[in-house]
């Protein structure tokens, strides 16, 4: 994949000195492109990680990024810095995911934090959930206060590169997800301050089992402050990532193979739920809408005649 490492007009310089204030700033960059040896270099302030377990002679790809292999206790390390504990503020995190074949269960993709005893249980986490969905939580565990946004993983299991972008706005008390410069979902932020002083972790959450993942990851970036729709889409356009010509998201129970086959040979991504569209939409399925570009709710006839555009209802 053709991608760009350098996100113009976002990133600012960066002056060292003994106390670092909080801004509009990039505070950690992982671009993954060492391309051999376990330490993975952090380009900002020196928060270097180190790969545990993972064989690097398999394990970096060219020319970025690293292929994780589903082994517990097989991740990246990174110690603990003050600058990616965020407290009660906001942050905004980036990276890039790609899974040649979709997960079975949980991928822990990025973490700072702990579950529970005796770590903590502050944190804050992206990962894929083992009921197929993408998951951005935030916890403070002393407070026992945790916000949670779940959101489908199908605009997240392209086959290709993904955009993967969490953002914690503390102003506003939301967090929010996006797939490919797109939001996904949002909900209201009510966890106040998840400082741990714990490490973090890229792959795996080493407090759990079976949360190995199993895909690809590129390109990690964490920022100090809560990135807008339109940096984001601008990040995203940055990558080059080839998208297909329309992702289009079938919501009737009666579709069948044929239909879809015809709309994927014509190098359309098509998400197939099978379930219609209600009266008052889920958030969920209002995510989808603002995701998508074309929604067929479904079809009148049965007639083998995909190419009748009579024969469907769209929106």
């Amino acid at each position: 994949m053709l991608k760009s490492k350098i996100f113009f007009g976002l990133i600012a310089i960066l002056i060292l000195t003994s106390s670092y204030a909080f801004g509009q700033n990039l505070v950690a960059h992982w671009p993954m492109n060492d391309g051999a040896g376990t330490v993975v270099t952090e380009t900002v302030l020196g928060n270097n990680g180190t790969m545990v377990g993972l064989n690097p002679a398999t394990a970096w790809l060219a020319p970025s990024g690293v292929r994780f292999d589903n082994v517990d206790g097989h991740h990246i390390e990174v110690p603990h810095a003050n600058i990616l504990d965020f407290a009660d503020v906001s942050f905004t995190i980036s990276l890039l995911v790609r899974y040649l074949t979709p997960p079975t269960d949980t991928d822990r993709w990025i973490i700072k934090g702990t579950h529970g005893s005796p770590g903590t249980g502050s944190r804050y986490e992206v990962f894929h959930t083992s009921g197929g969905t993408v998951r951005f939580s935030i916890d403070n565990g002393p407070a026992n206060s945790k916000s949670k946004l779940e959101v489908s993983n199908l605009m997240f299991m392209t086959g290709d590169w993904v955009h993967v972008v969490a953002v914690r706005d503390a102003e506003n008390d939301l967090i929010s997800i996006y797939a490919n410069g797109k939001l996904q979902g949002k909900t209201v932020d009510k966890s106040g301050d998840i400082s741990s002083g714990e490490d973090l972790w890229i792959g795996e959450s080493t407090d759990e089992t079976n949360t190995a993942t199993s895909g690809d990851l590129d390109d990690v970036r964490i920022y100090d402050y809560a990135m807008s729709a339109t940096e984001i889409a601008a990040m995203f356009d940055s990558y080059g990532i080839d998208a297909p010509n329309k992702i289009i998201w079938i919501t009737a129970s009666n579709n069948d193979s044929g239909f879809v086959e015809l709309l994927e040979d014509a190098g359309h991504k098509v998400l197939v739920e099978m379930d219609t569209l209600k009266d008052e939409l889920t958030e969920d399925q209002q995510a989808y809408l603002n995701s998508v570009d074309v929604v067929v709710m479904s079809r009148t006839v049965n007639s083998g005649d995909y190419n009748a555009p009579t024969s469907w209802n769209t929106l």
